[in-house]
C-alpha cells in the first residue's frame, strides 16, 4: 500500500449547475413525451414542480454513475479544493495520485494494520521486557546513559527490533535501533555494526 495522502473533494458550483441545466432539459424532453406534448402549451406549476424533480434525480444518478465509473471516485460535477485532509464518507480517500481510494476511514485503517501487523515470532527464552532491559543495559555500558524507554517489534519470526528512546525537552528522541536474533541477542545496531547484547 502506498502512502496515503487525504484529498478534500467537493462539489464545483459551476459543475454542478451545468449538470443541472442540461438534465432540467431532459427531464422536461421526457415529461413532454409522457404528457404528449402538452407541458409547452400549458406550462402549469405541476410541471414545474415534475421537471425540477426528475431533474434533481436525474443530477444525482449521473454523479453516482460518473463517480463509479472513474479511476479516482470524482463525479463530473466534482472538483478537488486541496489535499492531506481526511473527509468522511461523502468524499474519498485517495493515494497521492488520486488512483486509489477507500470507501471510509475505517476500510484505510484496516488494510494499514493488515499490512503493517507484526509478523508471529516463534517461541523466545525471554520476555518483550527482559529483551527491552537487556539492550539498556548494552547501549549504558557503551554510552554512559540509560535511555528512558525501550520498546520491542517482530522484525521476523526470530528477529526482533528493539528501540531505545531518551526524553529530550518534553520529546521523545530516537537513540538507537538494534535488530537481533530474539534467542542469541546477535546482531546489528541501527548503522549495521555488529551488536552481542548479552
Amino acid at each position: 500500500m502506498e502512502n496515503v495522502c487525504w484529498r478534500y473533494v467537493t462539489i464545483s458550483p459551476l459543475k454542478f449547475l451545468f449538470a443541472w441545466f442540461i438534465c432540467y432539459m431532459i427531464a422536461a424532453i421526457i415529461w413532454d413525451k409522457i404528457t404528449k406534448g402538452k407541458v409547452w402549451t400549458r406550462m402549469s406549476q405541476f410541471d414545474v414542480i415534475v421537471i425540477s424533480v426528475l431533474s434533481v434525480v436525474l443530477v444525482l444518478g449521473v454523479n453516482k454513475v460518473t463517480s463509479a465509473l472513474s479511476s479516482n471516485g470524482m463525479s463530473c460535477t466534482d472538483k478537488i479544493v486541496s489535499d492531506w485532509y481526511y473527509i468522511p464518507e461523502v468524499n474519498q480517500l485517495c493515494d497521492k495520485d488520486g488512483n486509489r481510494r477507500y470507501s471510509s476511514y475505517d476500510e484505510y485503517r484496516e488494510e494499514f494494520y493488515a499490512e503493517h501487523a507484526e509478523p508471529e515470532r516463534d517461541p523466545c527464552i525471554h520476555t518483550d521486557e527482559e529483551l527491552a532491559n537487556i539492550a539498556a543495559d548494552y547501549y549504558e555500558s557503551i554510552h554512559g546513559s540509560r535511555p528512558v524507554r525501550a520498546y520491542v517489534k517482530a522484525v521476523d519470526r526470530t528477529t526482533v527490533k528493539i528501540s531505545l528512546l531518551d526524553m529530550i525537552n518534553g520529546y521523545e528522541a530516537f537513540r538507537e535501533n538494534y535488530f537481533v536474533d530474539q534467542n542469541t541477542l546477535h546482531g546489528t545496531d541501527h548503522d549495521g555494526n555488529e551488536v552481542q547484547l548479552r
